[in-house]
C-alpha cells in the first residue's frame, strides 16, 4: 500500500501514489495524518495563479520597483527565501488537516479589500499588501487553517516583498546612522 506522505502536492504531482489504478486523495485522513493528492495541489495552484491573474497590475509594477531601485533589490529574493523556509518545513504538511478552509476566503476579501484600498487612496503598501494576500489566500482556502500555521515563517516571509514606504524607512534609517557614525567615532 503506497501512500503519499509529508510531501507538499505542488511538488508530489507526477508522483501519484497508485493503490489498485486509482490515486491515493487527502479525504478521508487516516491516523491523524492527511493524506494529499494532486488534485489538492493543482487545486491550491490555480487558487494562487487566480489571485496572482487578478492583481496582476501590482505584481508586474512590485517586480519593475524590484528590478529597477538598487534599495529594493532584495525583494527579488524574498520568495526563493520563502519557499526554502516551506521547503524546510514540508514534513509538518502531512499533518495538517484539511479545515478551518472559511479562513482563506477571508483573506481573500481583505486581500481584494486592501488591493481596492490602495488602488483608490494611492497607498501603494496597501496595494502590494492586498496583491500578496490574495494568492495566500487561495493556497489556504485548499489547505486549511493548520498550514497557515505551520508554514508561518514562509507566509510571514512573503510579508517583505511589500516596500518599505521612503518616511517610514528614513525614520528608521537615520538614528541608525547616527549611531553607527557615533560608534566609529
Amino acid at each position: 500500500m503506497s501512500a503519499i506522505r509529508a510531501i507538499p502536492a505542488i511538488l508530489v504531482l507526477p508522483q501519484l501514489a497508485q493503490r489498485g489504478g486509482e490515486a491515493v486523495c487527502s479525504r478521508p485522513a487516516l491516523q491523524g495524518r492527511a493524506r494529499w493528492c494532486a488534485r489538492d495541489g493543482i487545486a491550491a495552484s490555480l487558487f494562487a495563479a487566480a489571485g496572482v491573474a487578478a492583481t496582476g497590475e501590482a505584481w508586474l509594477d512590485l517586480a519593475r520597483t524590484a528590478i529597477s531601485s538598487e534599495e529594493l533589490g532584495y525583494i527579488l529574493l524574498v520568495p526563493l527565501l520563502a519557499g526554502w523556509l516551506a521547503w524546510v518545513r514540508r514534513a509538518r504538511l502531512s499533518l495538517c488537516r484539511s479545515h478551518g478552509q472559511w479562513i482563506g476566503p477571508a483573506m481573500a476579501g481583505a486581500g481584494l479589500g486592501m488591493y481596492a484600498l490602495g488602488d483608490a487612496w494611492m497607498i501603494d503598501t496597501l496595494w502590494y499588501g492586498g496583491a500578496l494576500l490574495l494568492p495566500l489566500a487561495g493556497l489556504v482556502t485548499i489547505f486549511g487553517r493548520d498550514t497557515l500555521v505551520a508554514f508561518a515563517p514562509a507566509f510571514l516571509a512573503m510579508a517583505f516583498c511589500i516596500p518599505m514606504p521612503g518616511a517610514v524607512r528614513q525614520a528608521i534609517a537615520a538614528p541608525l546612522q547616527e549611531i553607527t557614525a557615533a560608534t566609529t567615532e
